[in-house]
């Protein structure tokens, strides 16, 4: 079955009864405690939980949606065990349930849900991302872009939000000038920069007069096009991090260049 396939087979659940009761036996209110299976989004009371899901062989799901991939809404909560299965699961099922959870194969992301610099991932390009020594956090479907050179990472449309690996062959093999919706006419790695990026620029004493184009390798190694002299380092400027911190810039993970991949 393709990933599309299975997305379109997912079920919904059916609530029979009144709002917020367990959707089998029907019973409780809203402030009735209940575990929601992370495919159909079933709410189960403590009664009948153990019944619908079984052994939780792939985590919280109803018996029908084992195998099935979850529903993305769902994702930020893999692997936060509830109040419920605390008191239910002893504390070695309770640590496997959410381990496979998390790592059994149904439950991972669809890479073709994930666009970088306008293509669609491969599983081989999505695995390459995820493990990667320095990957994207809270990674979720969507539209990113990605400075192969720096190893700036961010969705489309917004400034970067994060430092990643650098030179990972995913996506589409350039980015685009306008991937962060730049509007300064000056330009990192054929990225037209945001004024946010701008202004940390400026707060750490790289010349921008004349709009100039730069090229910055991932250890902040800085030269205009056109030039073969390095500037400078910006990672190793003064103030840089604190620039970072305050205009809500990503840092790269550690002083020195990141490991070449």
């Amino acid at each position: 079955m393709s990933d599309e396939d299975s997305l379109a087979a997912a079920p919904r659940a059916e609530r029979r009864g009144k709002r917020g009761s367990c959707y089998p036996c029907l019973m409780g209110n809203r402030f009735t405690e209940k575990e929601v299976c992370v495919v159909c989004d079933a709410k189960y009371c403590s009664s009948c939980v153990r019944r619908a899901m079984g052994s939780m062989p792939e985590g919280r799901k109803c018996l029908p949606c084992i195998g099935l991939k979850i529903s993305e809404s769902n994702r930020k909560s893999l692997g936060k065990c509830s109040k419920m299965l605390k008191r239910l699961l002893a504390g070695s099922e309770l640590r496997k349930v959410m381990h496979d959870e998390v790592t059994c194969k149904a439950n991972q992301l669809y890479a073709r849900l994930i666009y970088v610099n306008g293509w669609p991932l491969s599983e081989n390009e999505l695995d390459k991302l995820q493990t990667c020594p320095n990957p994207p956090k809270k990674l979720k479907p969507g539209d990113y872009w990605y400075d192969k050179v720096s190893g700036h990472w961010g969705k489309v449309g917004e400034k970067p939000c994060q430092i990643i690996s650098p030179h990972m062959n995913i996506g589409a093999s350039a980015i685009i000038e306008q991937a962060s919706n730049g509007d300064t006419e000056i330009f990192i790695n054929n990225r037209e920069i945001t004024k946010t990026e701008l202004m940390m620029l400026k707060m750490v004493g790289v010349h921008c007069e004349g709009k100039p184009h730069f090229w910055v390798d991932a250890d902040g190694r800085y030269q205009e096009e056109g030039q073969n002299r390095i500037i400078g380092r910006i990672w190793n400027k003064k103030r840089a991090r604190f620039s970072c911190a305050v205009l809500s810039l990503p840092f790269p993970p550690t002083s020195s260049a990141e490991t070449h991949i």
